[in-house]
Order: structure tokens, then C-alpha cells, then sequence
């Protein structure tokens, strides 16, 4: 074990148990840094011309550049922006707008709304990956990791590895949360 400055005895053990005398690396506070960005003119005037597609299905917004092709339609570059929205722009001009006229319904499967982008367009969601230690080997299934996922957002996935059992002592799932902390506790 290890002496701390305070003259507390840093062991494992009172670690575990949260000792109040020792401190916690999960009761250490984050500070939050505020700060300004002037973005360049030819940005913000590209993005003018953009829109936002709020994702009907949260999550979908990887698949839909793919879905757009395979209908043929190449002439808007769709970017995701995280597991809600994403960034439509035309490769030229009119051309969103030409394509919410034309295949209104189309779209409509994948979104819920369509806007014109603003500055303030950011997704509140995110999609992170959480790796999770000592998982039991009768525990290792979707229903665990729905589970373990809870408390910082919905499970979506596993990578392959996790899925395949090729390896057991690390498991790799991928959440859907609007959590904006690091993740880094014990369970």
C-alpha cells in the first residue's frame, strides 16, 4: 500500500470501499473551460448554404450517405454530425433544395425534419465506446451490456471481437448518450 500526503493509508482496500480519508479518483471534479471561436469567412458561407437533417432513427446517420447513393442520388454529401443530425450540402447550389421538392417522401424515412443550418446546430447525443473489465464469462451477452450501458446512456452495439467471444477480458460496447463526462468508474 501506499502512504498518502494527507498521512491516510491509501490502500487497495479503502479505495474500494470509498474511504472518505482517501481520495477517489471517481470523486475528483472536472473543471469546465469555456472559450470563443471566430470561425473563416469561407466556412461560415459554405455552411449557409447547408442543412441539418435531424435522423428519424438515432444512429441511422452513418448509413444514410450509403442509402442516398444506392438511389442514385450523389449530389448532396451527407456528414454525419453525431448520432442525431447531420450536415447536408449540395455539391452545388440548389441542389438539397431540388431534392426536398422532388423526393419529399423519399427523405422522409430518414428524417424527421429538415432546417436550414445554424451556427448554434450541434447534436446534444453523442455515440461513445466504453470498454468494461472483469466481465464473469456467463454474463458476456447483450442483455449484460443493455444493463451496464444504463447509467450513461442505450446500448447500441459491440465491436466483433466482443460479439465473437475472441477474446474475453476486455468487451468493447457502443452507447448512445447525451452524458458529456468521461466515463471512468468502477461497477
Amino acid at each position: 500500500h501506499v502512504e498518502a500526503q494527507s498521512g491516510v493509508n491509501k490502500t487497495y482496500a479503502n479505495v474500494v470501499k470509498k474511504d472518505p480519508g482517501v481520495n477517489n479518483r471517481q470523486d475528483v471534479t472536472m473543471k469546465c473551460v469555456a472559450f470563443s471561436y471566430d470561425a473563416e469567412e469561407k466556412d461560415l458561407l459554405r455552411l449557409k448554404k447547408a442543412f441539418v437533417g435531424v435522423a428519424l432513427h438515432p444512429r441511422m446517420t452513418y448509413n444514410i450517405q450509403d442509402a442516398f447513393h444506392s438511389q442514385g442520388y450523389f449530389g448532396v454529401k451527407v456528414t454525419p454530425m453525431d448520432s442525431n443530425l447531420t450536415l447536408l450540402e449540395g455539391r452545388e447550389d440548389g441542389e438539397v433544395e431540388a431534392l426536398m421538392e422532388d423526393v419529399c417522401e423519399w427523405l422522409n424515412q430518414w428524417f424527421g425534419e429538415i432546417r436550414q443550418w445554424k451556427p448554434k446546430d450541434v447534436d446534444s447525443d453523442r455515440i461513445a465506446w466504453l470498454k468494461v473489465y472483469g466481465i464473469p464469462t456467463h454474463a458476456w451477452n447483450v442483455n449484460f451490456f443493455d444493463q451496464v450501458s444504463k447509467p450513461w446512456g442505450s446500448f447500441m452495439n459491440t465491436d466483433d471481437t466482443t460479439s465473437k467471444k475472441l477474446s474475453m477480458d476486455v468487451a468493447r460496447i457502443l452507447i448512445r448518450t447525451s452524458c458529456q463526462k468521461v466515463v471512468d468508474e468502477f461497477i
